[in-house]
Protein backbone atom coordinates (compact mmCIF):
# COMPACT_ATOMS: atom_id res chain seq x y z
CA UNK A 1 0.00 0.00 0.00
CA UNK A 2 1.53 3.11 -1.27
CA UNK A 3 1.97 6.34 1.40
CA UNK A 4 -0.83 8.27 -0.73
CA UNK A 5 -3.42 5.54 -0.32
CA UNK A 6 -2.79 5.07 3.19
CA UNK A 7 -3.01 8.92 3.57
CA UNK A 8 -6.55 8.62 1.82
CA UNK A 9 -7.87 6.05 3.73
CA UNK A 10 -6.89 7.82 7.43
CA UNK A 11 -8.74 10.78 6.29
CA UNK A 12 -11.90 9.22 4.81
CA UNK A 13 -12.06 6.75 7.89
CA UNK A 14 -12.32 9.56 10.15
CA UNK A 15 -14.87 11.29 8.12
CA UNK A 16 -18.27 11.06 10.85
CA UNK A 17 -21.17 10.10 9.38
CA UNK A 18 -23.78 12.76 8.95
CA UNK A 19 -27.28 12.14 8.31
CA UNK A 20 -29.18 13.47 5.35
CA UNK A 21 -31.83 15.42 7.45
CA UNK A 22 -29.24 17.78 8.82
CA UNK A 23 -28.64 18.86 5.44
CA UNK A 24 -31.92 20.49 4.78
CA UNK A 25 -31.88 22.17 7.86
CA UNK A 26 -33.84 19.96 10.55
CA UNK A 27 -33.07 18.38 14.36
CA UNK A 28 -32.85 15.21 13.09
CA UNK A 29 -36.16 13.76 12.63
CA UNK A 30 -37.63 13.22 9.33
CA UNK A 31 -40.60 15.47 10.11
CA UNK A 32 -41.73 17.38 6.62
CA UNK A 33 -38.40 16.84 4.15
CA UNK A 34 -39.06 20.94 2.94
CA UNK A 35 -39.49 21.80 6.39
CA UNK A 36 -36.08 23.45 6.58
CA UNK A 37 -33.57 26.02 4.38
CA UNK A 38 -34.11 23.87 1.12
CA UNK A 39 -38.21 23.90 1.67
CA UNK A 40 -38.02 27.70 2.20
CA UNK A 41 -36.40 28.60 -0.73
CA UNK A 42 -38.65 26.65 -2.44
CA UNK A 43 -41.63 28.00 -0.71
CA UNK A 44 -40.79 31.85 -1.14
CA UNK A 45 -36.95 32.16 -2.05
CA UNK A 46 -35.89 33.51 -5.08
CA UNK A 47 -34.10 30.92 -7.74
CA UNK A 48 -30.47 31.77 -6.74
CA UNK A 49 -31.27 31.08 -3.23
CA UNK A 50 -32.71 27.29 -4.46
CA UNK A 51 -29.41 26.45 -6.37
CA UNK A 52 -27.68 27.15 -3.31
CA UNK A 53 -29.62 24.94 -1.23
CA UNK A 54 -29.41 22.43 -3.86
CA UNK A 55 -25.81 22.60 -4.34
CA UNK A 56 -25.76 22.37 0.11
CA UNK A 57 -28.19 19.31 -0.41
CA UNK A 58 -25.37 17.51 -2.86
CA UNK A 59 -22.79 18.99 -0.52
CA UNK A 60 -23.76 16.65 2.15
CA UNK A 61 -24.91 13.82 0.11
CA UNK A 62 -20.93 13.57 -1.20
CA UNK A 63 -19.69 13.84 2.37
CA UNK A 64 -21.39 11.18 3.31
CA UNK A 65 -20.07 8.98 0.67
CA UNK A 66 -18.90 5.33 1.50
CA UNK A 67 -15.16 5.82 1.44
CA UNK A 68 -15.13 3.13 -1.64
CA UNK A 69 -16.95 5.33 -4.04
CA UNK A 70 -14.65 8.92 -3.09
CA UNK A 71 -11.46 6.47 -3.66
CA UNK A 72 -13.31 6.18 -7.37
CA UNK A 73 -13.18 9.77 -7.22
CA UNK A 74 -9.71 10.16 -6.38
CA UNK A 75 -8.36 7.81 -9.33
CA UNK A 76 -7.46 8.49 -12.86
CA UNK A 77 -10.69 10.94 -14.43
CA UNK A 78 -12.26 10.57 -10.87
CA UNK A 79 -13.24 14.24 -11.55
CA UNK A 80 -15.79 13.41 -14.51
CA UNK A 81 -16.93 10.83 -12.27
CA UNK A 82 -17.42 13.25 -9.58
CA UNK A 83 -18.92 15.99 -11.80
CA UNK A 84 -21.66 13.15 -13.01
CA UNK A 85 -22.43 11.87 -9.86
CA UNK A 86 -23.03 15.17 -8.18
CA UNK A 87 -25.11 15.99 -11.34
CA UNK A 88 -27.15 13.10 -10.84
CA UNK A 89 -27.39 13.41 -7.40
CA UNK A 90 -29.04 17.20 -8.59
CA UNK A 91 -31.37 15.88 -10.75
CA UNK A 92 -32.72 13.50 -8.26
CA UNK A 93 -33.47 16.22 -6.16
CA UNK A 94 -35.35 17.95 -8.06
CA UNK A 95 -37.40 15.43 -9.73
CA UNK A 96 -37.81 13.75 -6.57
CA UNK A 97 -36.12 10.13 -7.77
CA UNK A 98 -33.92 9.51 -4.67
CA UNK A 99 -32.32 5.95 -4.11
CA UNK A 100 -34.22 3.81 -2.52
CA UNK A 101 -32.30 3.41 0.91
CA UNK A 102 -32.64 7.53 0.74
CA UNK A 103 -33.06 9.57 4.42
CA UNK A 104 -35.88 11.96 4.56
CA UNK A 105 -35.75 12.79 1.06
CA UNK A 106 -38.25 15.12 -0.21
CA UNK A 107 -40.14 14.42 -3.63
CA UNK A 108 -40.47 16.38 -6.51
CA UNK A 109 -39.55 20.44 -5.87
CA UNK A 110 -41.66 21.68 -8.75
CA UNK A 111 -45.06 21.02 -6.69
CA UNK A 112 -44.27 22.66 -3.59
CA UNK A 113 -43.22 25.80 -5.35
CA UNK A 114 -46.48 25.67 -7.38
CA UNK A 115 -48.87 25.04 -4.14
CA UNK A 116 -46.72 28.09 -2.76
CA UNK A 117 -46.99 30.46 -6.03
CA UNK A 118 -43.83 31.19 -6.42
CA UNK A 119 -43.36 32.24 -9.43
CA UNK A 120 -39.86 33.16 -9.88
CA UNK A 121 -38.64 29.13 -8.74
CA UNK A 122 -42.20 27.66 -10.93
CA UNK A 123 -40.59 29.46 -13.96
CA UNK A 124 -36.83 28.29 -12.77
CA UNK A 125 -37.80 24.47 -12.29
CA UNK A 126 -39.74 24.33 -15.40
CA UNK A 127 -36.82 26.22 -17.40
CA UNK A 128 -33.44 24.10 -17.38
CA UNK A 129 -32.26 24.45 -13.84
CA UNK A 130 -28.74 24.27 -12.86
CA UNK A 131 -28.05 23.35 -16.82
CA UNK A 132 -30.47 19.91 -16.66
CA UNK A 133 -34.00 19.49 -18.45
CA UNK A 134 -36.68 18.09 -16.30
CA UNK A 135 -39.62 16.38 -16.55
CA UNK A 136 -42.43 17.42 -15.03
CA UNK A 137 -44.74 15.41 -12.66
CA UNK A 138 -47.46 13.29 -14.19
CA UNK A 139 -49.56 14.22 -11.06
CA UNK A 140 -48.40 17.57 -10.71
CA UNK A 141 -51.92 19.73 -11.58
CA UNK A 142 -53.60 17.38 -8.91
CA UNK A 143 -51.05 19.87 -6.40
CA UNK A 144 -54.35 21.56 -5.61
CA UNK A 145 -54.53 20.90 -1.86
CA UNK A 146 -56.98 23.56 -0.01
CA UNK A 147 -55.86 25.48 3.34
CA UNK A 148 -57.21 27.68 4.86
CA UNK A 149 -54.19 30.20 5.47
CA UNK A 150 -54.44 31.10 1.73
CA UNK A 151 -55.41 34.94 1.26
CA UNK A 152 -56.50 35.63 -1.70
CA UNK A 153 -53.17 37.15 -2.70
CA UNK A 154 -51.57 33.93 -2.18
CA UNK A 155 -54.67 31.72 -4.33
CA UNK A 156 -54.02 34.05 -7.65
CA UNK A 157 -50.21 33.83 -7.52
CA UNK A 158 -50.84 29.74 -7.27
CA UNK A 159 -53.62 30.03 -9.81
CA UNK A 160 -50.89 31.98 -12.07
CA UNK A 161 -48.29 29.19 -10.85
CA UNK A 162 -50.57 26.15 -12.41
CA UNK A 163 -51.31 28.78 -15.61
CA UNK A 164 -47.26 28.54 -16.14
CA UNK A 165 -47.31 24.80 -16.14
CA UNK A 166 -50.35 24.79 -18.36
CA UNK A 167 -48.75 27.37 -20.90
CA UNK A 168 -45.52 24.86 -20.73
CA UNK A 169 -48.06 22.03 -22.84
CA UNK A 170 -46.04 20.10 -20.61
CA UNK A 171 -49.27 18.63 -18.33
CA UNK A 172 -52.22 16.58 -19.48
CA UNK A 173 -55.17 18.69 -17.82
CA UNK A 174 -57.10 15.26 -18.89
CA UNK A 175 -54.43 13.02 -17.39
CA UNK A 176 -55.84 10.42 -14.69
CA UNK A 177 -54.19 10.32 -11.07
CA UNK A 178 -55.54 7.32 -9.78
CA UNK A 179 -58.24 6.69 -11.89
CA UNK A 180 -59.67 10.22 -11.67
CA UNK A 181 -59.41 13.66 -13.57
CA UNK A 182 -58.15 16.91 -12.11
CA UNK A 183 -61.64 18.04 -12.06
CA UNK A 184 -62.83 15.28 -9.95
CA UNK A 185 -59.82 15.71 -7.47
CA UNK A 186 -59.95 19.46 -7.58
CA UNK A 187 -62.17 21.63 -5.40
CA UNK A 188 -60.66 25.28 -5.46
CA UNK A 189 -62.69 27.57 -7.70
CA UNK A 190 -59.92 29.61 -9.02
CA UNK A 191 -58.24 26.25 -10.16
CA UNK A 192 -61.36 24.46 -11.78
CA UNK A 193 -61.97 27.46 -13.92
CA UNK A 194 -58.19 27.65 -14.68
CA UNK A 195 -58.53 23.94 -16.14
CA UNK A 196 -62.11 24.35 -17.83
CA UNK A 197 -60.87 26.97 -19.97
CA UNK A 198 -57.31 24.76 -20.90
CA UNK A 199 -59.87 22.32 -22.15
CA UNK A 200 -60.67 20.09 -18.95
CA UNK A 201 -63.09 17.57 -19.93
CA UNK A 202 -66.55 18.59 -18.07
CA UNK A 203 -68.66 16.32 -19.04
CA UNK A 204 -67.19 13.02 -17.88
CA UNK A 205 -69.33 10.87 -14.98
CA UNK A 206 -69.00 8.05 -12.72
CA UNK A 207 -70.82 5.43 -10.44
CA UNK A 208 -73.29 2.78 -11.25
CA UNK A 209 -76.70 3.21 -13.93
CA UNK A 210 -79.22 4.46 -12.08
CA UNK A 211 -76.27 6.30 -9.52
CA UNK A 212 -74.69 8.42 -12.18
CA UNK A 213 -73.05 11.54 -11.54
CA UNK A 214 -71.78 14.37 -12.92
CA UNK A 215 -69.41 17.40 -11.88
CA UNK A 216 -72.48 19.22 -11.04
CA UNK A 217 -74.22 16.63 -9.06
CA UNK A 218 -71.19 16.13 -7.08
CA UNK A 219 -70.29 19.69 -5.78
CA UNK A 220 -74.38 20.04 -5.08
CA UNK A 221 -74.18 16.43 -2.80
CA UNK A 222 -70.76 17.94 -1.19
CA UNK A 223 -72.67 21.63 -0.97
CA UNK A 224 -75.71 19.95 1.04
CA UNK A 225 -74.10 17.33 2.80
CA UNK A 226 -72.26 19.27 5.05
CA UNK A 227 -72.78 21.95 7.61
CA UNK A 228 -72.52 25.28 6.05
CA UNK A 229 -69.98 27.32 7.07
CA UNK A 230 -67.79 24.33 8.81
CA UNK A 231 -64.53 23.99 7.67
CA UNK A 232 -65.41 20.97 5.56
CA UNK A 233 -67.67 23.30 3.56
CA UNK A 234 -64.85 25.84 2.89
CA UNK A 235 -62.67 22.74 1.63
CA UNK A 236 -65.12 21.62 -0.37
CA UNK A 237 -66.66 24.66 -2.03
CA UNK A 238 -70.08 23.09 -2.92
CA UNK A 239 -71.99 26.16 -3.94
CA UNK A 240 -69.09 27.47 -5.96
CA UNK A 241 -68.02 24.56 -7.62
CA UNK A 242 -71.65 24.38 -8.57
CA UNK A 243 -72.41 27.69 -9.76
CA UNK A 244 -69.36 27.13 -11.79
CA UNK A 245 -70.37 23.57 -13.01
CA UNK A 246 -73.94 25.10 -14.03
CA UNK A 247 -72.46 27.56 -16.17
CA UNK A 248 -71.01 24.53 -18.57
CA UNK A 249 -73.27 21.94 -17.99
CA UNK A 250 -76.84 21.63 -18.15
CA UNK A 251 -78.04 23.42 -14.68
CA UNK A 252 -80.61 20.44 -13.29
CA UNK A 253 -80.73 17.66 -11.57
CA UNK A 254 -83.88 16.79 -11.82
CA UNK A 255 -84.69 12.99 -11.71
CA UNK A 256 -81.05 12.07 -11.27
CA UNK A 257 -79.76 10.29 -7.93
CA UNK A 258 -78.17 14.17 -6.79
CA UNK A 259 -81.57 14.98 -6.36
CA UNK A 260 -82.90 12.06 -4.15
CA UNK A 261 -80.18 13.27 -1.52
CA UNK A 262 -80.36 17.29 -2.34
CA UNK A 263 -84.06 16.27 -1.28
CA UNK A 264 -83.26 14.17 2.22
CA UNK A 265 -80.76 17.09 3.41
CA UNK A 266 -82.13 20.09 2.62
CA UNK A 267 -85.85 19.02 4.23
CA UNK A 268 -83.61 17.25 7.10
CA UNK A 269 -84.81 19.07 10.73
CA UNK A 270 -82.14 18.89 13.71
CA UNK A 271 -83.51 19.99 16.91
CA UNK A 272 -86.31 21.55 14.71
CA UNK A 273 -84.12 23.72 12.69
CA UNK A 274 -83.85 23.35 9.03
CA UNK A 275 -80.40 21.47 8.19
CA UNK A 276 -78.74 24.50 5.51
CA UNK A 277 -80.87 26.56 4.77
CA UNK A 278 -79.07 28.95 3.56
CA UNK A 279 -77.27 26.78 1.03
CA UNK A 280 -80.09 25.09 -0.03
CA UNK A 281 -81.96 28.30 -0.36
CA UNK A 282 -78.84 30.00 -2.56
CA UNK A 283 -78.47 26.27 -5.06
CA UNK A 284 -82.27 26.56 -5.21
CA UNK A 285 -81.74 29.75 -7.39
CA UNK A 286 -79.51 28.58 -10.22
CA UNK A 287 -79.96 24.37 -10.23
CA UNK A 288 -83.38 23.34 -11.53
CA UNK A 289 -84.98 20.22 -9.71
CA UNK A 290 -88.53 18.62 -8.32
CA UNK A 291 -90.53 21.00 -6.67
CA UNK A 292 -89.28 20.85 -3.18
CA UNK A 293 -86.28 19.21 -3.44
CA UNK A 294 -84.28 22.51 -1.30
CA UNK A 295 -86.93 22.91 0.62
CA UNK A 296 -88.78 25.75 -0.56
CA UNK A 297 -92.27 26.19 0.61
Amino acid sequence: MTHTLKLILSVVAALSPMSFAHAIGDSGGCGDPLGGPLGKAIKSGPPQEVEHEIARWVDYKEKNLAWTKKLLFLAPGGDTARQQWRQQQTRNLLEGSHEKDAVCAPGPLLPAAVRSGNLEVVRFLLGSPMGLSLKVPENILFSCDYSILHTDEQRAFRRAAFALILDTRKANVNALWRGRTVLQECNEPELITLFIEHGANTTIETGNPGYKENLLDRAVVDAVGVEEGSYTAKRLHGIERARIYASVLPASIEGRSAEKRANHSCNLFINGKRWNPKTCRELSTFIKASPGTFGEK
